[in-house]
């Protein structure tokens, strides 16, 4: 009983530190775990301790971003709190990635990976839980990610190429 409750104490303590949701709604004391809950909880859990591989990218994403700097009176971004922390917003960016040779990136949509960029396809790759976003024939960006479950994921700047960009995150669509 003591190696149960210490697995419950670490699945809550993981979940607050990542943001990985791991239940569909609270539970009380004397709840019935299901077998179905059980299972899509340690599913949840194993894929945000993957390794990254570009078929986890493969598929439709809306992708949100908030930035201190860089993307003031950019289309698409809006400007929110007060002086001097002003920061900078983008919600609902469309993005897809598809499997290929190498693969590939496009949006409808452009200005979400730098302030001045007018891409709206390019080529990905991953490399050690690295996302490299290439366009006009050149590799523009680098992020860490890391997967939150199988449908969510943020990306941290890698401090390899430039770029005001310094996180995003993206959930999935189909």
């Amino acid at each position: 009983m003591k190696k149960f409750s210490l697995f419950f104490i670490f699945i809550t303590f993981h979940s607050l530190c990542s943001g990985l949701s791991l239940q569909s709604q609270p539970k009380s004391s004397g709840d019935v775990l299901s077998s179905s809950e059980w299972n899509s909880m340690i599913a949840n859990l194993e894929n945000s301790n993957k390794e990254v591989v570009e078929s986890m990218l493969i598929g439709s994403w809306t992708c949100e971003s908030k930035n201190m700097q860089g993307y003031n009176s950019v289309a698409g971004w809006t400007s929110k709190g007060n002086a001097p922390f002003t920061y900078y917003e983008r919600t609902n960016y469309p993005i897809t990635f598809s499997v290929g040779s190498p693969s590939t990136w496009s949006s409808s949509e452009t200005l979400f990976w730098d302030e001045s960029d007018t891409a709206t396809n390019g080529n990905f790759f991953i490399l050690n839980n690295q996302l490299y976003i290439a366009y006009s024939n050149e590799i523009k960006r680098g992020f860490t990610i890391r997967f939150h479950g199988s449908d969510k994921f943020t990306g941290f700047k890698n401090g390899v190429y430039g770029g005001n960009m310094r996180n995003f995150s993206c959930e999935k669509q189909s």
